[in-house]
């Protein structure tokens, strides 16, 4: 992940109007930048590793389609 996208996430997490599904999204790619496995990322947010997975691969499959389109 670039450094602009992680900047991006942090805003997301920082702003006070941010919607608490789209800032969990967001921490959940932080996190898993950071190295962490979906497990931890499930014990750290109290979420089923399975919602940490998702959003992990939905986020890999939105950076892949925008690499092939530029």
């Amino acid at each position: 992940m670039t450094q602009c996208d992680c900047q991006e996430l942090e805003k997301l997490l920082n702003r006070y109007n941010t919607p608490q599904q789209i800032a969990l999204r967001a921490h959940i790619i932080l996190l898993a930048d950071k190295g962490n496995n979906n497990r931890e990322i499930g014990r750290e947010l109290s979420i089923s590793r399975f919602m940490a997975r998702r959003w992990r691969n939905r986020w890999l499959e939105l950076t892949e389609r925008l690499i092939r389109c530029n």
